[in-house]
């Protein structure tokens, strides 16, 4: 299950902003059928910063849990860090200005290697 986090959002930002940020990563996600995922499948966390300096200059979005799969190529990664960049763009661009850098980093990870935990808390 991927995990995209987005820091240095600054605090009171639209709450409806920020919502809709959310559903149109969750779309960026669904649009690529190569990733094999739905909306349900990602997580996107939006810390609060305890530095008030820089916060909502540079927004830098952290990519992580996204599994090395045969269908994820290269190009299908560029694709979907492409997608996630630009939706994050958008949203700095309307509702935090003063916003200079997006910059997309994702983190090099293989479940058959590294392993992975997962526990449900919800019942199936």
């Amino acid at each position: 299950m991927p995990v995209i986090t987005i820091h240095l959002i600054p605090p009171g930002t639209n709450q409806a902003a920020l919502k809709q940020l959310v559903l149109d990563l969750q779309q960026v996600i669904v649009g690529m059928p190569e990733l094999h995922l739905t909306e349900n499948d990602l997580t996107v966390c939006m810390p609060a910063d305890i530095l008030a300096w820089g916060v909502g200059v540079d927004m830098p979005v952290l990519i992580d849990g996204l599994f090395k799969k045969d269908e994820r190529t290269p190009e299908v990664l560029e694709r979907l860090w492409e997608g996630i960049g630009t939706v994050v763009a958008t949203f700095a661009r309307q509702y935090v200005p003063q916003c200079t850098k997006v910059e997309v980093i994702p983190s090099d990870y293989d479940q058959n290697r590294d392993g992975f935990w997962r526990q449900n808390l919800q019942p199936d």
